[in-house]
């Protein structure tokens, strides 16, 4: 009779996977500019440094955009759908800027909610904008609820020392009043206003275009003699393209009390070790900005009849 063998139990899926060695992954190329440490692309760099698919239209050297074989400036990506119109769809939807596409703020009491794009942060299942990010931080300041300032601070990946500025206060109500300037075709909020963005660039602190690449620009200055080189106005109309077609209104905000926009207020958080510190607009401010608005005003209308030149108008100075 021959002599019965015992078969080993089979070892189970698992603890072949645990004795299994972990699978090796793919080392991806780096690209091959130096310093450079992002991923290479077709040809051994990345895409800022000329990697991956190129726009075909001659001469051109940016990276054609999604499945097509153009840059966005020569007709590549999605396109707007609404008929007629061939502008670049924005921010995943189907149109572009003018005619409805892009993010915007779902906040109800929002100047910004017809402004296309301009809702980075999402907050309770809704897109908020940068000024309503600000508002809902300052609140939790001031009204002691630290716990919900310091997830509200993380969440938006804000700094600690938070503040809102002078700047913005009255940008806020110049914004405010004229609905967010949803006419605009393009906006530069204190960014630069050229198409490749460089961190040397010089910026606006508002540079809103219209069709026909009309341009109004506002400046706050914190004195007299802010930024008032001609040479640096010139740069960021050439930047935007609204050279000769820019209405550019300028005001002054002042230090001394008599001329002031704004004061600035401080209120310490019981509880813990910040102090909520924000800006009112002054009697002297609301006064000043009655005559911001009627520039404006007057500006958008020549922009509407098409006989906007470049004008400089000074406020409060």
């Amino acid at each position: 009779m021959p002599p019965k063998f015992s078969t080993p139990p089979r070892p189970s899926n698992r603890e072949l996977i645990e004795a299994s060695p972990p699978p090796k992954k793919r080392a991806r190329r780096c690209c091959s500019v130096e310093g450079c440490a992002k991923w290479a692309l077709k040809g051994g760099r990345c895409k800022k440094h000329g990697g991956g698919k190129l726009c075909q239209f001659e001469g051109c050297k940016t990276g054609a955009k999604g499945a097509t074989d153009f840059c966005r400036k020569h007709g590549g990506g999605k396109r707007c759908q609404f008929e007629g119109c061939k502008t670049s769809a924005i921010g995943g939807t189907d149109f572009c800027v003018k005619h409805g596409g892009g993010q915007r703020c779902e906040a109800p009491c929002c100047a910004f909610k017809d402004v296309a794009d301009f809702a980075p942060f999402k907050h309770n299942d809704i897109y908020i904008c940068w000024q309503n990010a600000c508002a809902l931080i300052e609140a939790a300041r001031i009204e002691g609820r630290v716990k919900d300032f310091e997830h509200l601070r993380k969440a938006f990946g804000m700094k600690k020392d938070l503040a809102m500025r002078g700047e913005q206060c009255v940008l806020f109500q110049v914004f405010k009043a004229f609905g967010g300037f949803a006419q605009a075709t393009a906006r530069f909020i204190d960014e630069p206003c050229a198409e490749k963005k460089d961190p040397g660039a010089l910026k606006p602190d508002a540079l809103f275009v219209f069709e026909g690449n009309f341009a109004i620009h506002l400046e706050h200055d914190e004195h007299p003699t802010h930024e008032r080189s001609e040479q640096r106005l010139a740069q960021i109309h050439s930047d935007a393209g609204t050279i000769g077609k820019t209405a550019v209104i300028r005001w002054c905000e002042h230090r001394d009390t008599a001329n002031a926009m704004c004061k600035r207020k401080t209120r310490k958080v019981e509880g813990s070790d910040y102090a909520a510190a924000y800006f009112e607009m002054t009697d002297r401010g609301w006064s000043v900005l009655e005559d911001i608005c009627h520039a404006i005003e007057c500006a958008l209308r020549r922009i509407e009849e098409r006989t906007q030149e470049l004008s400089i108008e000074y406020i409060n100075f």
